[in-house]
């Protein structure tokens, strides 16, 4: 079951009144924005990381994947490039879901 019908399930089972309910509500705002503010700057420490080593090899990511290209990568900065980009990937997934989870059940 996806955390936000477990959240919604489980506050609904509490049948607290509804100033109890904006008090988790306003809570659990203070952690997702604490959450991602902490993510995103993850997202930008990782960003950095890959820009250094766009700079250093004066090509995308994008173009690093491309068989020729990658050969003139060391597999060690191939590894390490490609780690820092998963890390954008998922941080940024993370921070959709908080916002998504935000809009649809704490902001309504």
């Amino acid at each position: 079951m996806e955390l936000q019908q477990r959240l919604t399930r489980c506050l609904a089972q509490l049948n607290l009144p509804e100033d109890e309910r904006a008090y988790l509500a306003a809570n659990l705002l203070t952690i997702i924005d604490a959450r991602v503010q902490a993510l995103q700057q993850t997202i930008a420490k990782a960003q950095e990381n890959s820009m250094n080593f766009a700079k250093q090899y004066s090509m995308e990511f994008c173009q690093v994947q491309q068989p020729l290209l990658a050969k003139s990568v060391p597999q060690t900065d191939f590894i390490n490039w490609c780690f820092w980009e998963k890390v954008i990937a998922n941080r940024l997934a993370l921070v959709a879901r908080y916002e998504r989870l935000r809009r649809t059940h704490i902001d309504t």
